[in-house]
């Protein structure tokens, strides 16, 4: 039998494109030698020129099977991915929503607009004195930033083909 496809959606700002992209990079070495499954990014960097770029957004995050969402301060201020793209990955499809911390962000004071109440992904490790985003990794760490999270697709994919 085949590898089955996992579709990703990133949703990610582009006022945090230089973190989100090398995040982006190393999570696709770890997905790509998967042995059961074709994992398929998409970021609207893929966009073709002259396509209806919001719709084309939209048409992607709603075939996606899971919502890959690079939580940062600027992300939680554009309108769009507020208004449009995380509602697609809330409610009956929780399921499919990956928060994962890009950069910094002060969980006590931000509206998190609706993603509090779920897990945000974090590196832990035994020699970090607190859980660290992806931007305050350093080059091992990132890497077993992107390895975790390339577990928690690993094990969700697993989780949505038993079904």
């Amino acid at each position: 039998m085949g590898k089955k496809e996992v579709k990703i959606f990133v949703s990610y700002s582009h006022e945090s494109s230089k973190s989100a992209l090398d995040f982006v990079d190393r999570l696709k070495d770890k997905l790509n030698p998967s042995k059961n499954f074709v994992f398929n990014l998409w970021l609207d960097r893929q966009l073709e020129v002259g396509s209806n770029w919001k719709n084309s957004i939209l048409e992607k995050a709603k075939c996606a099977d899971f919502g890959l969402i690079l939580v940062s301060t600027s992300l939680l201020r554009s309108k769009f991915v507020i208004e449009k793209e995380l509602p697609l990955f809330m409610g009956e499809n929780i399921h499919k929503l990956v928060p994962v911390l890009l950069s910094d962000v002060d969980f006590t004071r931000n509206d998190l607009m609706g993603i509090d109440p779920y897990q945000i992904f974090r590196l832990e490790h035994e020699r970090l004195n607190a859980p660290r985003s992806f931007a305050k990794c350093k080059k091992n760490r990132a890497d077993d930033f992107a390895q975790h999270v390339y577990e928690i697709f690993y094990d969700k994919s697993i989780g949505m083909f038993e079904k």
